[in-house]
This record gives C-alpha cells, structure tokens and sequence, in this order.
C-alpha cells in the first residue's frame, strides 16, 4: 500500500499478532464489543467489581487493554490508538521506526516522532509497573507480532461491470492468489502492481473470497452493485446576459444534468454548488466545475466533480407578446391546477403570479412545462421569484424589482426539455399563511407548442422530470392571459401651471377573451416619457413624488434623465396614504425643459393604481 505522503516511509511490512501478553483475560467480560472496519479496533470491557476497562483489538483479537479510569476515558484512548496503529500499517510502517519515548514519568510507543501509543504514568500503576516498562513489555509484544505472516482485507462493495484495483494488506512478499468466490458474481485476477488484485463484478451479489498470499491467508467479502446512475452525455449550460445569480445557475446545471444522466429507479441525484463559484456567474466564466452525486439504497453510487462548459449569449430582448396572470383564486383552500396556457413557439410571455396558502397544511406551488412532441425543445427563462414570506407587499415588490433589473440586463438561462416530457420549473414549499409572488419571462425556443400549467400539489409531490405519458391538452386554458404588456405614456408638465398627474395602474387592461378586466394592471411594464418646461425667467424647483391613492403600496422605479442612458433605481418603501415618497428633484433652467424618462410596473400585493404627481418642489 504505497503512501507517498506518509511519515512512516513506504517499504516495510508489520502488524501486531494476535497476542495477549498483558493481562489475564480470565478476569474480563466484553459488554461492548464494536465491529472492527479495519485491523484495529476498540472494546469496552468489565474488569474486576465491574471497573470499565478497554482493549484494542488486532483482527477482533485483544492487544493492548487500558486499565486506567482516564482522563480521557479507556474506550475513547483505545478507539485512538486504533486508529493510529491503523494508519501505521495502512502506510507499510516499519517495525525498525517504532521507538519508546520518555516524558518525565510518562511515556509513548511513536513511529519516528509520531506518537502511537500514549503509557501514562496512571496507566502504568494499574499495572503494577513503570510507564517505561509497560512501554518495553508492549514494544516487544508489538515487534514478536509484525514477524508473524498477516494479511488483511476489509470488507468491500464494487460496481458491476467494471474493474476495481484492491491493494492487500501484508507483510507477504509473493504474488497474492484467490481459491475461492463465486464466479458468477465476480472475477478475479492478479493486478499490475504487488500485492494488487483486480475485482471486475459481474452482477449484482455478495460472495466471499478467499486469498493466499505467501504464509498469509485471510477472506473478504465482496459486494457487487449497479451503478446509481451515469452520465450519457457531457452537459453543457446555456446563459444569457453579462451576469447569472447562481440560484438562477444551479437550475440551468440541475437542468444540463438532467437530460444527460441516467438515474436508476429509487435513486436520487445531487448537485453542489459549483468548486470555487461565488453568489454570480458572470460572462468571463467558460466552466463551472460542478460536484455530482448519484445514491440510492443497493446502489454503488456515483460521485465526480463534472467540469461543465457555459456559454453565455445575448438575451433575445423580444417584446412579450402576451401577460399571464396566476391569481385568480388569490388564496389557496384546494389542491389542484391554478393556471394552464398553451405556450407557442418563438412568442415571449410575462408571466405573473402571486398565491398565499390559505390551507391548514403546507403544500408546494409548482410550476411545469411539458413538451408533447418527440423531438427535444428549449426554453428560454427569465426569472424573479420572492417567498414563501408571510409579507404580501415585501413579496409583490422583491418579484418586481428583480424582474425589471434582469429583463434590463438580460439576464436568464436556457433550459432543454425532451420530447413527451413534463419539466418542472420550479417548486415553492409553502406552510400555512405563506405567500409567494414571481414575475418570470417564458420564450419557447423550439418548433412546437410547449404546455405550461402552475399547480398546488402535496409537499414533496412530484420529479424534476417525468414521463409525459398519455397527456392530451385540455380544449381551452386559463382565460387570463392579456394582451396589453406594456402602456407607454408621453406627459409634459409647465411649471407654474397645474399639478401632473400620471396614473399607473388605471384602465384595467381587458383579456384576450374579454372576459376579464385585470384590476390594478399588475404585471403590465409602464414607460414614461415626461418633458418638464419652464416658461419663468428663473429656474424653478420640480419635484416628482409617489402618492399611493388605494391602499398601501410599494414600488420600483428606473429613471433615465436627459440624454444619459444609465439607469437609476429608486425602490418606494411601504407607503401608506396620504403620505407619499419623494422620488426625484429636478433644477429646470430658466425658460427651458427637462426630459425625464422611468419605467415602473404595479406590484403584487401592493394597491394600484398609485399616481406618480409632478410638481412644484
């Protein structure tokens, strides 16, 4: 066992023979005896009046017993020296390396300047001796066994079909040999490198395997598994933009992952969280190094870090062309579907939706597109998701502002769904009382019509991905779904003539059905291009301000001023009529104008419509 690392050198061979020197085990009860994982092990023992002792083990026979009550306690010292005397010969430690070393009245068996085995001048008086000779008496016990032929194998689970390298443990130099498996489970052949078997399973099973090795002769037991799963294909991600938060990442990546791998059925597969990847991605990134692992119970598991290329592109800034709306009922007190559209290729949608689990139990809002065709297609996400948080207006107003800053940078990511599938975009675990609010952009980037549905399902519901089965499309979806996703307006304002008053949020824009009026407009993008003159021969003071007028309200707001194209972002605390929040102040020359330009749209949970009032400052 090669170590090239390891202070105790890389050419010997010991192990301690199963020898008890020290004491008189006629006198002791195991009460605890604990399997051993290796050549070593600890048991806890009853001595004489039922005094706790402890006993390190070599291949489950006594070696060393602890006497003294400690500190620290006798099972954790010999759980300690087992393992240290494990690692020793687990880097072919050599026995001319061991040597006593005395520390006032104590003393310690080391390999080199590592310390083995501590010899307390407590534990020696249990003893009836020094700590220096019960060190010479355990030394010489320790140096009469490594003379002794040993050899050692733990207990070993491999997948089938595959080879898998096994390095023996011995002081034996000769070519080890196996008389005894079971060929149809496994098979075994001697390695490229001493002491080295190869074990290529063959099938799912248990057998026990005999080795000869030089005077040494030992069993192991062998356990055959399938993989938990495999990748098929690389995976590769798709990113739009200069920059990705990683949560928006991590579902390209569980995405790429998905439509690449085979999982076993009862297995599960993990992601974690890209190697060396902070809170965003940005455009200079060409791979993400993603830790992957495949488990399940029978399952030989699976477990790389996939280093997986990203491309980043620029977002397809194609208007929507229609804004779905998920909140009609608001409150959920049932189980079922709460919006279905079909979504039809190459045409954008805004889609909003705002729910609070109105039930006694916690349930998760889900969000799935299914293709029903054969062939694979892709979509194109722009997300901004808020909650479950018990605050309406905190909820409607993080969905908001995020939307509109990452529809400005174009920021999203590209999805792949397999043809007669159904992928779930996303799961919101919601307990009683919790709201959940989101604005996303949806482009179905491929040749047919995607299904898209939300849903309240049970906790824990459902797959990532899942065949479509005998799906057919229901007749007719939700009936709100608008055609108005944006309203431009154009206002001027004169100083020392009137108030300005810019309603956002008035006019309910009707369905495409028209059977339905969306109060408040929520979800429709207002622009607003404002032209301030000043016909006074001094230069006057504007101010523009928000004044909700239904309600409590909240806002966000993107100001471009003049010809500048940088964009200021100014987010409306909680307002609460007739208090109003000033937004901006503006210095108009004398007998000038000033263009002031914003873009703004009514948030979930907050009361529209709302004025944005221009006036005197």
């Amino acid at each position: 066992m090669p170590n090239s690392t390891s202070p105790f050198g890389s050419n010997c061979s010991l192990v301690f023979a199963a020898i008890a020197l020290v004491w008189n085990s006629s006198s002791v009860a195991a009460v605890d005896a604990r399997p051993s994982s290796g050549l070593f092990s600890a048991q806890l023992v009853a001595g004489p009046a039922g005094t706790p002792l402890a006993t390190v083990l070599f291949r489950d026979r006594p070696l060393i017993r602890f006497r003294s009550a400690g500190p620290p306690p006798p099972l954790q010292l010999a759980t300690a020296v087992a393992a240290n005397l494990q690692q020793f010969c687990e880097a072919n430690g050599q026995t001319e390396q061991l040597r006593i070393v005395r520390s006032g009245r104590d003393a310690s068996i080391c390999a080199l300047d590592t310390p083995l085995i501590p010899i307390s001048e407590a534990e020696a008086a249990t003893n009836h001796t020094t700590s220096a000779d019960l060190a010479a008496l355990w030394m010489k016990a320790l140096v009469e066994a490594l003379n002794s032929p040993w050899l050692w194998v733990g207990s070993v689970t491999i997948p089938s079909g595959e080879d898998f390298p096994l390095t023996l443990m011995t002081n034996q130099n000769s070519d080890p040999g196996c008389d005894s498996y079971a060929p149809k489970v496994v098979e075994v052949r001697a390695g490229s490198n001493p002491r080295e078997l190869i074990l290529h399973g063959l099938q799912p099973g248990k057998t026990k395997v005999h080795v000869i090795c030089g005077s040494a002769q030992g069993g192991f037991e062998v356990t055959v598994q399938r993989r938990a799963g495999a990748l098929l294909k690389s995976p590769t991600v798709t990113l739009f933009g200069g920059k990705v938060n990683m949560g928006q990442c991590m579902k390209a990546l569980q995405n790429a992952f998905v439509v690449s791998a085979q999982v076993e059925p009862g297995a599960r597969m993990d992601l974690g969280k890209p190697i060396d990847g902070g809170s965003t991605v940005l455009a200079e990134v060409k791979e993400l190094l993603v830790p992957l692992e495949i488990t399940g119970q029978y399952y030989y598991p699976v477990r790389a870090s996939i280093s997986v290329p990203v491309q980043f592109q620029d977002y397809p800034q194609n208007k929507p062309t229609m804004l779905w709306v998920s909140n009609n009922p608001e409150r959920i007190r049932n189980m079922g579907e709460l919006f279905e559209q079909s979504l039809v290729a190459r045409q954008p949608v805004r889609f909003l939706f705002h729910h609070k689990n109105d039930l006694s139990q916690p349930c998760d809002f889900v969000m799935e597109v299914m293709n029903q065709t054969e062939q694979e297609s892709s979509l194109v996400v722009v997300e901004s998701s808020a909650g479950p948080t018990g605050s309406e207006i905190q909820a409607g107003h993080v969905a908001g502002l995020n939307y509109l800053r990452q529809r400005q940078e174009g920021s999203g990511y590209l999805l792949t769904l397999p043809g007669r599938s159904c992928y779930r975009l996303g799961t919101y675990t919601m307990n009683p009382g919790m709201v959940v609010s989101g604005l996303w952009e949806l482009t179905n980037q491929g040749e047919g019509e995607l299904w898209f549905q939300c849903r309240a399902v049970p906790k824990g519901f459902g797959q990532t991905i899942t065949p479509l089965g005998n799906f057919e499309t229901p007749p007719q979806g939700s009936s709100h779904t608008y055609p108005e996703v944006e309203r431009v307006l154009e206002t001027t304002h004169e100083v020392g003539g009137r108030w300005t008053f810019i309603n956002i949020g008035d006019n309910a824009t009707p369905s495409r059905d028209g059977k339905n009026n969306l109060a408040g407009n929520y979800g429709v993008l207002y622009r607003v291009n404002l032209r301030i003159t000043n016909p006074l021969p001094q230069q006057a003071e504007v101010a523009v301000t928000f004044s909700p007028t239904g309600g409590v309200a909240r806002g966000v707001f993107a100001f471009t001023t003049g010809d500048r194209n940088a964009i200021e972002w100014i987010e409306v605390p909680t307002c609460v009529p007739p208090h109003e929040f000033t937004l901006k102040k503006l210095t108009v020359p004398p007998q000038g104008e000033q263009s002031l330009s914003f873009m703004t749209i009514p948030e979930s949970g907050s009361n529209y419509p709302v004025r944005v009032v221009v006036r005197p400052g």
